[in-house]
């Protein structure tokens, strides 16, 4: 690829290029996860599909692509790895628990994340370029399975509301919540489909 093949000046501006790629695709996800119609788990969903497809056609015509193919390609999973997965994963971390239990379930959450790079980093050691490609492709839309069935989008809903329920989980009188978090919005589809939820 020919930022690989250029002088260190040359490596390095392509580095800066794909941070700022990287660095707009922050700033776009801060722009509309806050949007009703969007939310976190749309967000986290979109970006999900769009890197399996960017991640996936890389893989398909790395052998036979032109470099500046490749190069667009892998600055658009950039970018929009960026808008979207790596800003909601931990918005939705930092949502999605208790106060009481907050710090201690992010960190359980970002532990499970440095984990799976760690994974990664020892098994593409084994693969090649394409089939690494591949692999994020499909982890890709395993994340987006998950996200699908098991994230809950908390867009404006107050984090009080989920220390009101744990109380209530607490004391054993979880039935008795009956406010904002049982709506089908603010669900995920396995507490809809279980039936796991009060009014």
């Amino acid at each position: 690829v020919t930022f690989l093949t250029g002088d260190l000046l040359v490596q390095n501006g392509w580095l800066l290029f794909n941070n700022i790629c990287a660095l707009i695709g922050y700033y776009c996800a801060a722009r509309v996860i806050d949007v009703p119609g969007i939310g976190r788990k749309k967000l986290q969903m979109a970006s999900f599909a769009i890197c399996a497809a960017l991640f996936m056609t890389t893989a398909a015509i790395f052998d036979t692509a032109k470099s500046e193919t490749l190069m667009f390609l892998y600055f658009a999973s950039s970018f929009f790895g960026h808008f979207g997965v790596n800003v909601t994963t931990y918005v939705v971390a930092a949502e999605t628990y208790p106060a009481e239990l907050r710090a201690t379930c992010h960190g359980l959450s970002a532990f499970t994340g440095k984990l799976g790079a760690l994974l990664a980093t020892i098994l593409f050691d084994r693969m090649s370029t394409a089939e690494m490609f591949w692999a994020c492709g499909t982890v890709s839309i395993i994340g987006l399975i998950v996200t699908f069935i098991f994230t809950v989008d908390l867009t404006h809903v107050s984090l009080a509301e989920l220390d009101a329920q744990l109380e209530l989980f607490l004391e054993g009188k979880l039935l008795q919540y009956k406010w904002k978090l049982n709506a089908p919005q603010h669900l995920s589809n396995f507490e809809i489909w279980m039936g796991r939820h009060g009014e």
